[in-house]
């Protein structure tokens, strides 16, 4: 026996009663298929199951990913995880009405992780679960060959529908799809041997696992009489992607954004080199730029978001990390950690400090400092990479010690956040983002005279849906 508990609650205030009710593991299988390439797609419907409620929220997608060559020098590396395969996840209903669909997600995923987990969290879980390679680097794991045994790999999924703020109900008419679209590998590989070729890689087997509860008939049935005409409702974040190019030259740059939300919360920029682009040689989906970006701001309906711009410069990143932060609600969290900044040994050891019996007292301490401190890392301070490029230089064990190449990877992000209540503690449910239906929504960049390399800009927001069931029909509808 079991409370009704608040993952059930669809109206707020459901009286507590006892229920009978059991929870159970279900794996969904790919009704596709069992091995995809690059820019191939499977799907994988969610089983449909009387009296029973599925927790997307606690999701996550296994599947084994291995090389198509058998050949050491033609393997590929993950740029960072296993998210680097998975270009855009949609989700419709069985009537084929789209619910959610998430555009370049490895590029989000890699920006956020970055962010909010600490380089423990590679070290560890995303080590052994998410295909990072464990080290105290950026990257991913090199690809199991051909003829080796693949690496599983299990993949929470972020996001879309699978944030919801309740559990799905299964019991309906028809099942919800979910369509993974598989990224280009000459951008989720790279050749770690500084090589500028490497092959395909492959995945198998995918399948999709989330936890269910199902409700005895009578549980069911009070269930049914609270929620009533109202329908099983649950909020989620989805996450929308509009892409620009930035020319070659400094100066002001404009993107029109056309984001149409009732309720826009966020906006996060993402930069990157365009000479990455399909280039086996650099870490074309982790590796961001900073660009000399010295001013942004957004307008929308004619009014400026902030009306004090965002300013920063090669001396000061303070503003742009800060309002990053307050974005994604751990400014001010003593806890918080990231990873956007790696570190690196200052100098290379090569002669130890001399300690000679005669030596005098001042020289002998003053030798016993300075190697001591050539030990100490330093902060390579990514965030403030400009280039974010390699230049096709030879990466390999350079690239995973992150000690010579360390200046030319980047991690900057920058985000604004339009909610009106932006303390995490308020859980008053109301919708607090800016409304952009009835008006255009732009980005307004200002360059140094350094940045006059092109870039491609992505620009992520996050807005309110409710994902709705009615109770008669058992239809999904979705409403932004």
């Amino acid at each position: 026996m079991a409370t009704f508990s608040r993952s059930l609650d669809y109206l707020g205030g459901l009286k507590r009663r006892a229920v009978s009710a059991r929870s159970f593991r279900t794996v969904v299988n790919s009704k596709s298929g069992t091995k995809f390439n690059s820019g191939n797609s499977f799907q994988i419907d969610l089983p449909v199951i009387p009296r029973c409620f599925g927790d997307l929220a606690n999701s996550y997608l296994m599947f084994d990913i291995k090389s198509t060559s058998s050949t050491t020098g033609d393997v590929g590396t993950l740029c960072s995880s296993g998210y680097d395969v998975i270009n855009r996840i949609t989700v419709s209903s069985g009537g084929g009405a789209v619910i959610s669909d998430q555009q370049n997600v490895n590029r989000y995923i890699n920006a956020v992780f970055g962010l909010n987990t600490g380089h423990e969290w590679n070290q560890g879980y995303s080590a052994e679960c998410l295909g990072h390679s464990g080290d105290y680097s950026p990257v991913g794991i090199d690809l199991p060959k051909q003829n080796e045994v693949a690496k599983r790999i299990c993949l929470p999924l972020i996001g879309g529908v699978f944030s919801m703020d309740k559990l799905l109900l299964l019991d309906t008419a028809l099942p919800l799809s979910i369509t993974i679209y598989l990224e280009d590998y000459k951008n989720a590989l790279f050749n770690d041997t500084g090589g500028s070729a490497c092959d395909d890689y492959e995945v198998l087997d995918p399948r999709f696992v989330m936890n269910c509860t199902e409700l005895s008939p009578e549980a069911m049935v009070v269930l049914n009489e609270a929620v009533g005409d109202m329908g099983f409702a649950c909020n989620f974040t989805e996450v929308t992607c509009v892409t620009d190019k930035k020319p070659a030259s400094a100066g002001s740059h404009i993107t029109n954004l056309g984001m149409r939300h009732s309720s826009l919360n966020k906006i996060t920029l993402l930069q990157y080199n365009s000479e990455n682009l399909n280039n086996l040689a650099e870490l074309s989906l982790s590796n961001r730029s900073w660009g000399y970006l010295e001013e942004l701001h957004f307008t929308i309906n004619g009014v400026s978001y902030p009306q004090s711009h965002l300013k920063g410069s090669a001396d000061n990143f303070s503003e742009f990390l800060t309002e990053t932060l307050l974005a994604n609600g751990s400014l001010g969290d003593t806890g918080a950690n990231s990873s956007i900044n790696y570190i690196q040994k200052d100098t290379a050891i090569t002669t130890p400090g001399t300690m000679t019996a005669d030596a005098a007292g001042g020289v002998l301490v003053a030798n016993a400092c300075n190697s001591l401190r050539l030990q100490i890392p330093t902060s390579s301070r990514n965030y403030e990479t400009a280039r974010g490029r390699f230049d096709n230089a030879s990466i390999g064990n350079n690239l995973l010690t992150m000690d010579n190449v360390v200046d030319e990877f980047g991690t900057f992000l920058v985000a604004y956040d339009f909610s009106a209540f932006k303390t995490p503690a308020d859980d008053s449910g109301l919708y607090s983002g800016v409304s952009s239906l009835a008006g255009n929504v732009t980005a307004e960049l200002k360059y140094g005279a350094s940045g006059t390399f092109a870039m491609d800009l992505y620009f992520f927001s996050e807005s309110d849906r409710i994902l709705s069931i009615d109770p008669v029909s058992r239809q999904h509808e979705v409403t932004d």
